[in-house]
């Protein structure tokens, strides 16, 4: 009995009880990160019927996702935000002959 009351215990120090989180994405590519992330921290990531293609829904104890899934996320975004802007100078460097400034576009 002392070890259940112990897990219990833990669970309710762990963020409370699961609630349902809805999370609004920018595109596709946070859509499918966030859900790689999710699965991999045993999450079922899910969407109603209806809902847009970039929202997504989870439940989970809010404490422990923010601190666990979100901040793993939030860096992961981080990080693919950065290869895309690398790889994007990089074609328009190589194969547009371009350096792609846009200080000096003229106003109408």
């Amino acid at each position: 009995m002392d070890r259940l009351r112990d897990r219990l215990g833990a669970s309710d120090r762990d963020g409370g009880p699961e609630t349902e989180l809805q999370f609004s994405l920018p595109d596709a590519w946070s859509v499918r990160l966030f859900v790689a992330v999710c699965r991999k921290h045993g999450l079922r990531p899910f969407r109603y019927a209806r809902q847009r293609r970039t929202t997504v829904m989870v439940r989970a104890r809010e404490r422990h996702f923010d601190r666990v899934v979100w901040a793993e996320f939030s860096h992961l975004q981080t990080e693919l935000e950065l290869y895309f802007e690398d790889v994007t100078d990089h074609l328009i460097t190589r194969a547009m002959g371009s350096d792609g400034d846009d200080s000096n576009i003229g106003q109408r």
